[in-house]
C-alpha cells in the first residue's frame, strides 16, 4: 500500500540531497524510486529569526509580539518578504545578517505553507521525542547494559 502523501525528511542547512531530475528542486530520489519532500525544520528558522528580532527589537514585550507575527508570516509562506524587511538592517548585527544569509539559502526547503495545506508537519519535534522516549526505554529496562 503506497503512502498518499511523500515521506518528509526535517533537515538542517548542511544537509543537501541530491535533486532526483533536472530542474526538480522539491522533491529528491531516495532510493527505490521513493520520493521524499526536504524541509527545513520550523524550530531551525525560528532560532535564527529569534536571534535577529533580538537584535533589532531591544524592549521585550515589542519584540515577542514582532516575533509572533514573523513566525506567522514564515508558516504562510513569507520567506522573500520577511529577507525583504530585513535586508536593510543587516548592518544593524551578526544575527540579522545570518538570518538573511540562512533564509536565502534554504528558501526552497521553506514551504510552510504548502506543507500546512497538505497536512505535513513542519517541525521534528514528534519524531526526535519518539527517538528519544523509544531508546531510553530500551536502555533502562532491566538486564539491559
Amino acid at each position: 500500500m503506497r503512502c498518499r502523501w511523500p515521506p518528509i525528511a526535517a533537515t538542517r542547512p548542511m544537509v543537501r540531497p541530491r535533486l532526483s531530475g533536472p530542474g526538480n528542486r522539491r522533491s529528491v530520489e531516495i532510493f527505490a524510486g521513493q520520493k521524499v519532500i526536504c524541509i527545513l525544520d520550523f524550530r531551525h528558522a525560528t532560532e535564527y529569526m529569534s536571534k535577529a528580532v533580538k537584535e533589532l527589537c531591544p524592549d521585550k514585550a515589542k519584540r515577542e509580539a514582532r516575533l509572533q507575527e514573523l513566525k506567522s508570516r514564515l508558516k504562510a509562506g513569507g520567506v522573500a518578504s520577511i529577507v525583504g524587511e530585513l535586508e536593510p538592517h543587516r548592518e544593524v548585527g551578526e544575527a540579522v545578517a545570518k538570518c538573511i544569509d540562512y533564509f536565502k539559502g534554504n528558501r526552497e526547503r521553506m514551504r510552510y505553507d504548502s506543507c500546512g495545506k497538505r497536512g505535513m508537519q513542519i517541525g521534528s519535534g514528534v519524531v526526535e521525542s519518539s527517538c528519544r522516549h523509544i531508546v531510553g526505554l530500551r536502555l533502562t529496562r532491566p538486564g539491559s547494559r
